[in-house]
């Protein structure tokens, strides 16, 4: 087997066509028996969203928080290992951090116990 550095490698891409490397991805996905399409599920029902991983048999899931009920139904459901990315939209506070950024504002007086009547 010859010695091809990864500069090379990356040299010999950059003569090729968009088209050329397309089809050069194609044939390895084949050769090796594997996809390099990710698959993306886009759903607001985290139930079915985490059977798309599971028929895709993924190793690894990356779930983009938006909800942590979502969220936590889909790591319930998901087999494969998960990790959640939790949106900071601290300006407007449509995530499920604006809790904690905002714990000194208007959350405080959720730390407070109501009082009893």
């Amino acid at each position: 087997m010859s010695n091809i550095t990864k500069e090379e490698v990356i040299e010999w891409l950059s003569g090729q066509s968009v088209l050329e490397i397309a089809g050069l991805v194609k044939d390895l996905e084949a050769k090796w028996g594997v996809s390099a399409a990710a698959p993306v599920v886009v759903a607001a029902a985290p139930v079915a969203a985490a059977a798309a991983p599971v028929e895709e048999k993924t190793e690894f899931n990356v779930v983009m928080g938006l909800c942590v009920g979502h969220d936590s139904l889909f790591l319930k459901y998901a087999t494969a290992p998960c990790t959640v990315f939790a949106v900071k939209d601290r300006l407007l506070g449509h995530n499920p951090l604006a809790a904690i950024y905002n714990i000194d504002s208007y959350y405080r007086s959720l730390k407070i116990p109501a009082p009893k009547e």
